[in-house]
């Protein structure tokens, strides 16, 4: 099974189950301690960002998922350790959200650095609009500023694909090449391994 191809030089032991694939990271000079950084840009302006930043703790990511007596969709935020807050209404959505979120990990031994996950371009929703011509790198955020993580660990990638390769290219009636496809994936996860100890540090679903 293919995979977005940031991941090309650096999947390690890669485990392939239904739509989903997982691996392992290891840099192109063998490397295969990193330290991570993530950002996420927020509009103060933007009532969808201002909703999340009152919030009484840090939204990690902000997922989506529909009401089961309304049907209505709507969207929750996770704080770091993985706790759901706060409720938002996909019909209260503004026009437009400018938010950027990027996650990159830095190899320990050479320093080289590599985004594993950038909204503008990386998830279904980001091929969708990028097919449907609304939304493009060119128009949005590009000043990101990130804290790294000082402790270097293990790194583990796990992809879930909600449609196959062919159903996503129906999807989107072809009007995007084989690398956006790839990159129409549902969710992404990121896990940091030190010793036998694995924890979730990054997580997105994008569709």
């Amino acid at each position: 099974m293919d995979f977005p191809h940031q991941f090309d030089q650096i999947a390690d032991s890669v485990e392939v189950r239904g739509n989903k694939i997982a691996f392992r990271l290891k840099c192109v000079c063998g490397g295969k301690l990193f330290t991570v950084a993530a950002c996420r840009t927020r509009d103060d302006n933007n009532p969808f960002d201002r909703y999340w930043c009152s919030l009484k703790l840090p939204v990690f990511s902000v997922c989506s998922a529909t009401e089961k007596e309304t049907g209505k969709a709507y969207f929750y935020g996770k704080t770091f350790f993985g706790i759901h807050i706060g409720k938002y209404y996909a019909d209260d959505m503004p026009a437009s959200d400018p938010s950027v979120t990027v996650a990159k990990v830095k190899c320990a031994e050479c320093g080289k650095e590599y985004v594993l996950f950038d909204s503008r371009i990386h998830g279904y929703d980001a091929v969708a609009n990028q097919s449907e011509g609304r939304r493009g790198t060119e128009s949005l955020p590009q000043a990101l500023h990130f804290q790294w993580e000082q402790t270097p660990a293990e790194m583990q990638v796990s992809i879930d694909y909600a449609m196959s390769l062919s159903e996503l290219s129906e999807e989107f009636e072809q009007t995007v090449g084989e690398e956006d496809l790839l990159n129409a994936f549902s969710g992404i996860e990121i896990f940091r391994i030190v010793g036998k100890k694995k924890k979730r540090w990054f997580s997105e679903e994008t569709a």
